[in-house]
């Protein structure tokens, strides 16, 4: 999050994304997941050796898996390779209705600000009959912490938080936007979900 490092990346969509600069950056990319599963079930079907000739492991040269655009743009991180598996993230999200990690089914979330101290994400239920509860984490494992949110376009109903998680209520077919003040790396790494974590 520091400009001389960021110099030294050159050209990102997604990095252009969160300046501002890409607005088509989350569709773009969405389509090139999209495009990888369709190229890679094509290759699945193709595939000319038998279970016979291939090694047991082989078969992941055709994982359709994609995660990158998912993990830029709704948690605000880095993806992981094959030797870096520690997930550095602004948020991470949690369904509390089904005690389990993740989105509840129905919710949608996009980062499209990140600065050394905020970062901006809209969260929208797209469930028109049920309520929705997500619970917001600062960082993937509860490293940073939450200062302050603010509504979107309601500077006034900015509201202080001193907290690594909060829950957030979404009515039926409800969004909204918020730009979360943070600090980041002040706590150490829990893998405790939030309701467990206390």
């Amino acid at each position: 999050m520091q400009d001389r490092d960021r110099k030294r990346i050159g050209s990102n969509g997604w990095l252009s994304f969160l300046d501002g600069n890409n607005p088509d950056y989350p569709e773009q990319s969405l389509r090139q997941d999209l495009e990888h599963v369709r190229s890679q079930v094509e290759n699945v079907k193709n595939d000319p050796t038998t279970p016979d000739t291939r090694l047991t492991d082989d078969s992941m040269r055709f994982n359709p898996a994609s995660v990158r655009s998912l993990v830029e743009q709704m948690v605000g991180g880095l993806i992981g390779g094959k030797n870096r598996l520690v997930l550095h993230c602004r948020l991470r999200y949690f369904d509390p209705e089904n005690n389990r990690a993740g989105l509840p089914q129905g919710v949608s979330a996009l980062i499209d600000r990140m600065t050394g101290d905020r970062v901006s994400v809209t969260l929208v239920n797209t469930d028109l009959i049920n309520t929705r509860s997500v619970v917001v984490q600062a960082g993937g494992y509860g490293e940073h912490h939450f200062v302050s949110v603010q509504s979107d376009g309601q500077p006034e109903e900015t509201l202080s938080l001193d907290t690594q998680d909060f829950t957030v209520r979404l009515a039926p077919g409800a969004g909204r936007r918020m730009t979360l003040k943070m600090k980041r790396f002040v706590h150490p790494p829990r893998l405790a979900f939030p309701w467990n974590a206390r």
